[in-house]
């Protein structure tokens, strides 16, 4: 849902879309988790710097495009592969903080969006503004927020995907994290930064009585 120029922008850059970047091996599984819903967790022990996931999104937006749009967003949900229409509306949807005439197409996309970097890089040193920018990806969407995460993700314009690595040693069987928002400051302001997409945050830092 991208206006025309900044799609002709993203896609102008030279040999757009390069090939997506593959894991050596399978590196992580979906599963339930305690207090969470679904969540990540790592198949293999991860090291520092090790590629977790590279995914393209299935559907950009901007920013401002919530409210009464549920048309829209059902328009660019016929644009996709029925299995991946299947796999949108199966992700939560509890996002408290939704404007008015928000439907579950909308909903959805507040839960699990991740913001794109407003800048695109040129072909040399400079960089082309997009505006504010949403993006939802299937899979990336499972991953649950921490205010200690264990990876860091980016958006890869070259290969239009959101590539996510781990930051320190992720041992086999544990929760893989990511952050919704920024993590620096007191319990009260982390909390008010994510009211857009859940309640309260519940990981392992904010739970810490400490």
């Amino acid at each position: 849902m991208a206006e025309p120029l900044i799609a002709q922008l993203i896609s102008s850059q030279p040999d757009f879309p390069k090939p997506i970047l593959r894991a050596a091996r399978a590196t992580y599984k979906i599963r339930r988790t305690a207090r969470m819903g679904s969540g990540m967790f790592a198949k293999c022990k991860l090291k520092p710097g090790d590629l977790v996931l590279a995914e393209r999104p299935v559907l950009v937006y901007p920013n401002h495009f919530l409210g009464d749009h549920n048309a829209a967003f059902e328009t660019a949900l016929e644009y996709m592969t029925a299995e991946d229409r299947i796999a949108y509306r199966k992700l939560a949807s509890s996002a408290p903080i939704v404007a008015p005439g928000a439907g579950d197409l909308v909903r959805i996309a507040t839960t699990n969006c991740f913001q794109m970097p407003p800048d695109i890089p040129g072909g040399s040193n400079d960089r082309y503004s997009i505006g504010d920018y949403r993006a939802m990806y299937l899979v990336t969407s499972r991953i649950n927020h921490s205010c200690s995460p264990n990876t860091i993700a980016d958006f890869h314009y070259p290969t239009f995907s959101f590539v996510i690595r781990a930051t320190r040693e992720i041992w086999k069987g544990e929760e893989i994290t990511t952050m919704y928002a920024g993590i620096d400051g007191p319990k009260a302001e982390r909390q008010a930064r994510l009211a857009f997409c859940m309640d309260a945050c519940g990981c392992t830092v904010c739970n810490d009585p400490a």
